[in-house]
């Protein structure tokens, strides 16, 4: 294969900036478009008017800004990007067309992150894994926020296919299978 594409995914673009609560100022838009916004996509008035400061007042804008931020950060990561550590191959080089259907490869952002050049040279290395957060009672916090976990990365299960990719990770002494797009570094 040739060059190792970059990763599949940039958990820090799909999420809504931290705290983003203190940070609208509907002073900046007009009530038709937050109106227009919130029945688009339905969503809260407070995140129309965050969609609108970000998009100069556009609602267009407002609403591909929103759609493509499904997730809540729990915590700041600063400057930090959250980056899933797998790739897949283009189809000119597995000859699949389905991007599912391709098999994982080590992105080019964790080749350099990790000092490696492969998967199988992953076990032992630090990572994180994005995921909803939990509250001491077991529950899922609603309304759904994310966090980065750090874990051990034990071993690659499945690289076959994107839609099925995964690895054995270990959490504060317990293993589990986790879908390898889920998991990241921090950069």
């Amino acid at each position: 294969m040739s060059q190792t594409p970059n990763s599949v995914r940039n958990f820090t673009s799909s999420c809504l900036p931290f705290d983003w609560e203190s940070t609208i100022d509907e002073t900046q838009t007009s009530e038709e478009n937050v109106i227009k916004v919130t029945n688009s996509i339905k969503c809260s008035r407070e995140k129309a008017i965050l969609g609108l400061n970000k998009c100069n007042n556009d609602p267009v804008y407002a609403i591909m800004y929103l759609s493509n931020r499904d997730a809540e950060l729990k915590f700041d990561i600063g400057e930090k990007k959250i980056i899933s550590i797998i790739a897949i191959p283009t189809m000119e080089e597995t000859n699949i067309w389905s991007t599912n259907g391709r098999p994982v490869i080590l992105s080019n952002e964790a080749k350099s992150f990790y000092e490696v050049s492969s998967l199988e040279e992953m076990p032992g290395k630090e990572v994180f894994v994005f995921r909803r957060f939990k509250l001491p009672n077991g529950e899922y916090e609603m309304p759904e926020k994310y966090h980065c976990r750090k874990a051990t990365f034990v071993e690659i299960i499945n690289t076959s296919r994107l839609d099925i990719a995964t690895a054995k990770i270990e959490t504060d002494g317990v293993e589990e299978d986790v879908n390898l797009k889920r998991v990241c570094i921090l950069v």
